[in-house]
């Protein structure tokens, strides 16, 4: 999907530079590369969501919500930092942040409050955030990527999981303790 228009334009510094760090970073682990591009509260907060996906699912799952999220992050970043996004697509980024950090209210004022859950509401800015996630994404990356973005996605937007994830007196709550712990530090650095 992303290659259909690569050959036309002849060999190109900027063009060799993005291979060659797409190149390193698939050399280099997970973990290592996600460093780079992803502060240490919000790799707590990935640890901990990999921890609520292990025990609410299975390992695998865990691993694989969590793999494709850095992926997301690390190849959006690459795109970001050699200037691939269009004026449009760098709107629907700025337009994604501000809904994002909407999420990441959202969830820290359900967290404060009993009974104030609505998952309608947070499924709803979710699949918002999906949507403008595939239109900056879909000139530039793989299908292959398309869909883990849905998988990622997928696994947020389970209503059961939600319930039972900001239940006060359930099995997930010591997750949720330290993920809004962190995000309030990511609020507080202007980091989402």
């Amino acid at each position: 999907m992303s290659d259909g228009h690569k050959h036309h334009h002849g060999i190109n510094a900027k063009d060799l530079a993005l291979k060659a760090q797409k190149k390193i970073l698939s050399k280099m682990s997970t973990r290592k590369v996600a460093k780079v591009f992803i502060d240490d509260a919000g790799g707590r907060v990935l640890d901990n969501i990999y921890g609520i996906c292990k025990e609410y699912a299975n390992k695998k799952e865990a691993e694989k919500v969590v793999k494709n999220t850095i992926k997301l992050v690390v190849k959006i970043g690459i795109l970001y930092r050699n200037e691939k996004f269009s004026e449009a697509e760098l709107r629907i980024a700025a337009e994604f942040r501000q809904k994002f950090h909407t999420i990441v209210m959202t969830v820290m004022s359900f967290y404060d409050l009993d009974f104030s859950l609505d998952t309608n509401f947070l499924i709803k800015h979710l699949k918002d955030c999906r949507r403008m996630l595939h239109q900056m994404i879909e000139q530039h990356l793989t299908e292959k990527t398309q869909h883990r973005v849905d998988h990622v996605f997928d696994f947020f937007m389970n209503p059961a999981m939600l319930t039972v994830v900001f239940d006060r007196g359930g099995p997930y709550r010591h997750y949720l303790d330290n993920i809004v712990e962190d995000l309030n530090k990511m609020v507080d650095d202007n980091a989402v």
